[in-house]
């Protein structure tokens, strides 16, 4: 049932709600552990499983990166592809540890999905995923390989602000 259950958002959220060792999460494997950790915690365990047979790009990704996952989508690409790959391992490893880390993850995890479903809704939308795929995806990672981490932190946090700002807007890349 594991396979099922969105570890990362429900990580952020538990960091989000003050609980002091969210990161523990991982450790639980077992739907019964799951659910008992995330109710101790004040929150809701069936909000962070996706259902067996969604194919909603929002809802059917437990890796968190949601507009990479729909850029590499819109491209045919698969969910374990050199971009995700890259941006999962930049997540884990760098921006988890980072002050404010958790923070930055858990704003990602609160605006991305409706970003993305903003977007879907769209008759242009493969062109408008294309876009944000050579204009930011490419570059992070570019930045990300070439060890200029910092960089990409603030480039994120500009692509979230622009991508909201094109959400309430109504307007194109």
């Amino acid at each position: 049932m594991s396979d099922r259950f969105n570890y990362d958002k429900a990580e952020a959220d538990l960091y989000e709600s003050g609980c002091p060792y969210s990161e523990e999460i991982y450790g639980y494997r077992s739907e019964e552990g799951i659910n008992e950790f995330m109710r101790e915690n004040g929150l809701d365990p069936q909000k962070y499983y996706k259902e067996k047979d969604n194919n909603d790009r929002t809802e059917n990704n437990s890796s968190g990166c949601y507009i990479t996952t729909a850029c590499v989508e819109a491209k045919g690409l698969d969910d374990n592809c050199y971009e995700l790959s890259i941006l999962r391992n930049y997540r884990d490893t760098y921006l988890k540890n980072k002050t404010d880390g958790m923070k930055e993850i858990s704003e990602y995890y609160r605006v991305a999905p409706q970003i993305v479903e903003s977007i879907n809704r769209r008759e242009d939308a493969t062109v408008i995923w294309d876009a944000v795929y050579k204009t930011i995806i490419l570059p992070c990672i570019s930045f990300i390989v070439n060890m200029s981490a910092a960089f990409y932190t603030r480039r994120r946090q500009c692509f979230t602000v622009a991508a909201e700002k094109f959400d309430t807007c109504g307007g194109g890349i």
